[in-house]
Order: C-alpha cells, then structure tokens, then sequence
C-alpha cells in the first residue's frame, strides 16, 4: 500500500419516529444499512445518530470537527424528513424534533455546509436520502473526473473535496423500500459499495446508483461540489478494506 488514504468516520442519521411530523418507515433501516456497509467493508469509524434531535446532530459534527485531522476523511449521512422554504430559497433537515410550523429545531443545509469550511480533514462526503436535498449541491459544477492511476489518485488526495449527493434535486422522495426495505436512492448505493472490491470515487458511485434509481421512481439523483463549502474540487474515494 504506497499510497496513504488516512482514516474513515462517518455520522450516520436515520430518523423515523417524529414527534411532530409524520412517521416514515424506511429512514433508520437505511441509515443502519449505510453505517453497516461503511464499518465493515470500508472500515470507517461510525456515529450512528437513530431519531437524533438538533442538538445530537450538530453536537456530533462539532465534536468531529474538533478532532479530525487534514489526512481524515468523514462522510455525513442522513436519512429523513425535508423541507424548502420557497421564499428564501433554502433546504432543511429534519431532526425528530421538528415541529411544523416552528423552524427552531430545523437543520438548514447551508450551515451543514458552513461547518464543513472549518473541518481540517481534506475529503468530505454529504449524503442526504430526504426531500428537496439538491439543495446541497444547488447550481454547481458536477464533480467529473475518473482515473484511477495511482499519480491522480495522490493528486486528488491534496484537494480539499466537499461534495453532496443527494436523492432528488427540488422533488418529494419517496419512503418506500426495495432492498431489504431501503429505499432506492439508499439501497443502489448500498448494493454497488458492496459489489466493488478495490477503490471507487463518489463520481462512479453516482453513475452507477442514478441509472437504477431513475429506472425504479421518479428521482433524479444528484451529486456534485457543495456551495460554499470550500471545496477545491476532486472526489471522494472509498477505498474497499
């Protein structure tokens, strides 16, 4: 092994049993699938975050951003209620203790985004299975680039990489299951980290799971850099253990 892709975390969220809103069904079966797929096969260091607050949530980011080093790499996944506010343009998390019209406990993408200026760790990965989450990547150039040499590859582990993907751009997305039980978005990537054997960047991940998903319902997958997120471009790497 010549090259040093440095350690793996993950936060991992799934939330299912609002207080306030309606329950859904899949989204911590999803959230439990990914932090199994990413611990055992991929040898990330999981949070796994079930019908987590606000304040779980952005405790657990802040707690990483303190000890992650520019050789880390952390992926954000989360799984449950969305919501855009027209007006001003804005996507939003829902954490189980969001209530309808009261947007205190709500999570706006953008300060997902504005944390993950402040992270040292080089290469970073949002992952969002929930409504109107294109937000995360709104308007920004598609990540494309794919080479696998091992000269790129150290190249693009010295750029700092924020990127989003993302289950739908501005549409509903639908809680129903295919997989055991996860929905297609969640299940495609699960089902193709489990086929590679070597290094996959987020890039090949995306065409590969946004075929199947687009087939099976009627999303439209997204990946791409983060919006102000400082991101220098690159990818991410999975690196199969």
């Amino acid at each position: 092994e010549s090259i040093n892709f440095g350690n793996y975390y993950a936060i991992v969220i799934g939330v299912n049993d609002y207080l306030h809103l309606s329950k859904l069904n899949t989204a911590v079966n999803d959230a439990r699938h990914m932090a199994k797929v990413l611990e055992e096969d991929y040898g990330f260091n999981v949070k796994f975050l079930e019908n987590a607050t606000r304040s779980e949530i952005m405790g657990a980011i802040y707690v990483l951003r303190k000890e992650l080093s520019e050789n880390d790499n952390l992926l954000i996944y989360f799984a449950g209620h969305g919501s855009l506010d027209k007006e001003i343009d804005m996507g939003y998390w829902h954490p189980v203790d969001s209530e309808k019209d009261n947007p205190s406990n709500w999570i706006p993408i953008n300060s997902i985004s504005s944390q993950l200026i402040a992270f040292k760790a080089k290469h970073i990965i949002v992952i969002a299975d929930s409504c109107y989450s294109g937000t995360l990547v709104r308007g920004i150039v598609p990540v494309k680039e794919s080479s696998l040499d091992e000269a790129w590859i150290k190249g693009l582990l010295k750029t700092k990489v924020r990127t989003a993907m993302s289950s739908g751009n501005y549409e509903v997305v639908s809680d129903f299951g295919i997989l055991q039980g996860n929905t297609w978005f969640t299940g495609s990537i699960i089902k193709v980290l489990k086929e590679n054997k070597d290094i996959i960047l987020g890039d090949q991940l995306y065409d590969k799971i946004k075929k199947i998903v687009k087939l099976n319902s009627d999303q439209s997958p997204l990946y791409a850099n983060m919006f102000a997120a400082g991101s220098e471009g690159g990818d991410f790497i999975f690196v199969r253990k």
